[in-house]
This record gives structure tokens, C-alpha cells and sequence, in this order.
């Protein structure tokens, strides 16, 4: 297909290329257009914030708003000889400037509803989740993102994030054509719709703004105490966390935090309980080192915790210790990012001898790979990263026969860009005969809460899931996060983030969402929770 990318701005950006790279990777070819008059320039603040950002974040390579030196795309104004007449596709990020370039089909991006790559900026320095809407024209169809952008000081990668996230969104949804299937129907019919475009002195007052507190937050940061994750636990007795969904009332719940030694903290709890006794599996991770490794503890009967001891260890960080039984044997499939492929391991010596059975998927930066099985079909669910994007908001799914694979992918291909409830939170789990699963709530902070999904369908043809819990820590003060459940029969366990020395316990609180469950059902649908195959 013939794609083109409608934009004001002057320049070349790096983001360009990748999407033009990753559109040729498909074989699709992509042109830059302009509009004949109106083209305007980076605001003095973005520039000084961005040149800013590599001193005192210490950033190397390139980033998604850089200007390239050399255009790396054909470039056209609009009307000239040769131009819009045959495009298939136009991407217009132009900023509601007329006379854009005649198309197939028109996909407008907006930021908070506001057009132009500027307008990008002023979001990513608020405190609100980032709403990227993409509408697709004359389908009529909108689909809404939510980038995980939570190091909002640092302007740099923040569109970093909001930028990879971007390119491949729309490199799949053009190539595999699913804005057909994907997001709700819009009542704009509105090729011709203008949609506002933020004013280039709103952006530089932003980041005027953020220029002049910024050397204060990082200082801050820097002599500020930093936080570190732990492990903590509770016995069920006769409720478990999340009974309280059922008749919607907010509950809460006491865990007991299990020490560390100052020197490492421990992260990612996996319950898994084998020939009578129950196991802690997690990831550890040294500060020495600062590179997780999978360790396992026994549990006692009476719910303390023994000494944690290395089963894997790799030239690269591991977490996320995903553990299930099948075909009389037990595996674990942990997070392996790092390495650009997705394994899989089978216990020689349970629990303490593993090892590397398969790659499962090469050639991918995946994230907390999680296993369901739904009437009779196994369902994998992670998250994906490609340029500088976040981890923690591009949810894939897979499909396969077997849990051991091999696997296909949703036809969807990227499901959803969401920063709420895109990342899996931990094992998925049965109540009162419904299937529900723990995600990350990335909006405000990396592993700032849980949501809680109701599982509702699985399969490649309607796969559904919809919010319908929140949990996150009520108290002390200083424990500001909590991103993975796990539970068996009689324990629970969840990992904790902020200021843990010398607590002991934590209070987490689950808020059903009843009251919200409208809006936030409906930003999962948009971000394509709710799809059918094409």
C-alpha cells in the first residue's frame, strides 16, 4: 500500500523513520506531506527542555523526536504533480490545516483531542492519563490509547513512549487493515471534521514550565531515598481479597511483609504447591548487580516464609517466574525481555534444578508472559516493547493447542495501548465459577495498583475481558505500590514497592467498580479488549 503522513511540523522526526522502516519491513511505502503554507517550527522550550534531558538524565542514542539530519523520506507538498491522488492510506498528525491530501482511508491522531505532534507535548507533562485517539475515516471508527508514561519530568522519553507506542499501533492496524473490527463506532462521519489543534504557546508554556522545575525534581530525586519492592503475604482463612466484588463493597486486607537483608529485595510472588508443600517462587533481584534472578522459598503451615535460594540465573534480568504443571511435568515460563526472546523451562529437580527446554517466541521483547486456559484452548497474554516504547502498556495474545506451544497470534495483532490494565498482574484464577485475571495499573506509576479483570472470552473469534476491581495500598504512607497477586488454596501473596525498611505489614484495598465500570469497560473496548477476528 501507498501510505502517506500528513504534518506541520518542520523536520523529519525520528518516529518517521520508524514507522517508515517498520511500514517496509510489510511492504508498504510511506511519504511525508506538508501542508503549501502553515508549517511550523519546534518551540524554543521543547528545544531547550530536550537538550536539557541527556545532561541530567544521562540519555544515549537516538529518540523518537529527534530531527533527522538528512530527510530520510520522499517528501511532497500537498497539491504538487505526483502527490495524494493514488494513497491508500493517510496518517494525518497535521494539525487541522486544510487541503490534506486525498485518500482511501484517513486515520486522524489526536492527543487529548488535539491534533499535530506538538500537541503530544502537553499531555505527557500533565498528570492525567494520555488519551491518543485514533479515527479512522470513512469507517467511522475511533480507537482510544493510553500510553504508560510515568516519568513525566523527562520530556525526552516521554515521547519516547507516546511515539513507539504510536508507530506500532498504526503499522498494525494498517497492515493487518483491523481498524475495521477494532474500537467503537463514531458518529463523525467527519473526514472534514476539524478538530482543534493546541496552540504552539499553550505547548511552550508547558514546558517553560517543566524547565524551571526540573533541575529541582531531579535534584530531589537524587537525594531522596529511594524505594524498593518486597514480598508480602497473608493467610486466606475464610476471605480471600477479592470477595468483596461480589457484593460491591470496597474490602481491605492486612499482608505481612517477608524481610530482606537490605542488600536485594524480592519481587514477582508465585504460589505453587507440589507432592504437599507449598513453594514461594519470585524474582530477586541484588542491587549488587542489579539483574533479577529466579529464586524459590518453602512455605511453612503456618505461612512463614524460609530462606530464598537461586534456581535460575542468566547473563540477563529475569522476573516474573510464571509456574504451571503440565503432562505430568512442571514448567516456568519466566520474563526474559532482555534477551529478545521469550523460554521456556522444565524442572529437572523440582524446584531447584531447571532447565532451558525451548525458545517459545524469538526476535521479541515480551513481558510477563501469563498462560489461561478457557474451554479447552490456551490462551497466552503479555506485553511487548519495540524502539523505546514502555513495557507495560502493549498487550499481545497468542493461541495454542498446548501450553508448551507452538502459537499463533490474535489476527488483531497489537490488542490494546493501554496503561491500566494492559500487562498481566499475576496467575489467572477461578471464584464462585468465574475466571478472573490481575493486571498492572501503569497510568500514574510503574506498578502503581492492580486491576482486576473479569475473563469473559478467550477465544480468537470474540476475545473479551472487563474491568471490575481496583486494588492498591492503603497503608503506611511511604508503600506507594503493588503489581502482582498470587493465591492458592489457603495463601496469598502480592509484592509491595516504596519505602519498605522496617515495615512490617501493608493494608491493601480493593475498590469493585461498579460506579466506573461503564467508563472504564468502555476505554477497554476502545483499546480493543473486546474484538472479534477478522
Amino acid at each position: 500500500m501507498r501510505i502517506g503522513l500528513f504534518t506541520d511540523l518542520a523536520g523529519q522526526r525520528v518516529w518517521h523513520r520508524w514507522l517508515a522502516d517498520e511500514l517496509a519491513r510489510l511492504g508498504h511505502d510511506l511519504e511525508v506531506y506538508r501542508p503549501s503554507s502553515g508549517v511550523v517550527g519546534v518551540p524554543p522550550g521543547v528545544a531547550l527542555a530536550r537538550w536539557l534531558d541527556p545532561i541530567w538524565y544521562r540519555l544515549t542514542g537516538e529518540h523518537a523526536f529527534d530531527t533527522l539530519e538528512h530527510d530520510h523520506l520522499v517528501e511532497r507538498r500537498v497539491g504538487e504533480v505526483g502527490g495524494a491522488e493514488s494513497l491508500d492510506v493517510l496518517i494525518d498528525v497535521a494539525g487541522g490545516s486544510a487541503g490534506r491530501p486525498k485518500a482511501a482511508s484517513t486515520v486522524r491522531v489526536t492527543f487529548d483531542g488535539a491534533t499535530t505532534e506538538l500537541a503530544a507535548i502537553g499531555p505527557v507533562l500533565g498528570t492525567a492519563p494520555i488519551d491518543i485517539s485514533l479515527n479512522w475515516v470513512p469507517a467511522s471508527r475511533r480507537e482510544h490509547a493510553s500510553p504508560s508514561v510515568v516519568r513525566r519530568e523527562c520530556l525526552t522519553t516521554s515521547l519516547d513512549i507516546v511515539f513507539s507506542g504510536l508507530v506500532e499501533l498504526l503499522s498494525d492496524r494498517i497492515h493487518r487493515r483491523t481498524w475495521l473490527q477494532i474500537g467503537n463506532e463514531s458518529n463523525e462521519t467527519a473526514a472534514e471534521t476539524a478538530l482543534p489543534a493546541r496552540p504552539n504557546a499553550e505547548s511552550t508554556r508547558h514546558v517553560w514550565n517543566l524547565v524551571r522545575t526540573k533541575l529541582a525534581r531531579y535534584l530531589g530525586a537524587r537525594t531522596s531515598a529511594p524505594g524498593r519492592w518486597a514480598i508480602a503475604t497473608r493467610s486466606i482463612g475464610t476471605n480471600c481479597l477479592f470477595d468483596g466484588i461480589f457484593s460491591q463493597v470496597p474490602t481491605r486486607a492486612r499482608f505481612g511483609l517477608v524481610p530482606d537483608d537490605g542488600q536485594r529485595y524480592y519481587a514477582d510472588p508465585f504460589l505453587f504447591s507440589h507432592a504437599g508443600k507449598t513453594h514461594l517462587f519470585c524474582e530477586e533481584y541484588p542491587l549488587s548487580t542489579r539483574r533479577g534472578i529466579i529464586s524459590v522459598a518453602e512455605v511453612s503451615p503456618d505461612g512463614s516464609i524460609g530462606a530464598f535460594r537461586s534456581v535460575i540465573e542468566r547473563p540477563y534480568h529475569m522476573s516474573y517466574p510464571f509456574v504451571f504443571k503440565h503432562d505430568g511435568q512442571i514448567w516456568m515460563m519466566p520474563e526474559t525481555c532482555e534477551s529478545g526472546a521469550l523460554e521456556l523451562y522444565r524442572a529437572d529437580r523440582f524446584p531447584d534444578r531447571w532447565v532451558l527446554d525451548r525458545v517459545v517466541i524469538d526476535g521479541i521483547r515480551a513481558c510477563d508472559a501469563t498462560i489461561v486456559q478457557m474451554d479447552g484452548q490456551y490462551c497466552m497474554i503479555l506485553t511487548s516493547t519495540r524502539w523505546n516504547g514502555s513495557t507495560s502498556d502493549k498487550q499481545r495474545v497468542f493461541y495454542g493447542s498446548s501450553p508448551l506451544g507452538p502459537w499463533t497470534e490474535h489476527g488483531a495483532g497489537l490488542l490494546r495501548l493501554d496503561s491500566v490494565c494492559a500487562r498481566p498482574g499475576g496467575s489467572a484464577f477461578r471464584l464462585n465459577g468465574r475466571l478472573f485475571r490481575p493486571t498492572q495499573d501503569c497510568s500514574t506509576r510503574y506498578g502503581g495498583a492492580l486491576t482486576l479483570l473479569e475473563t469473559e472470552d478467550l477465544s480468537a473469534a470474540a476475545y473479551r475481558e472487563e474491568p471490575v476491581a481496583r486494588v492498591e495500598v492503603k497503608t503506611p504512607e511511604g508503600i506507594v505500590g503493588t503489581h502482582t497477586y498470587s493465591a492458592n488454596a489457603w495463601l496469598e501473596a502480592v509484592d509491595v514497592f516504596g519505602a519498605v525498611g522496617g515495615i512490617e505489614s501493608a493494608e491493601l484495598e480493593v475498590q469493585p467498580l461498579a460506579g466506573s465500570r461503564n467508563h472504564i469497560g468502555n476505554r477497554a473496548h476502545t483499546t480493543g479488549a473486546s474484538v472479534a477476528a477478522s
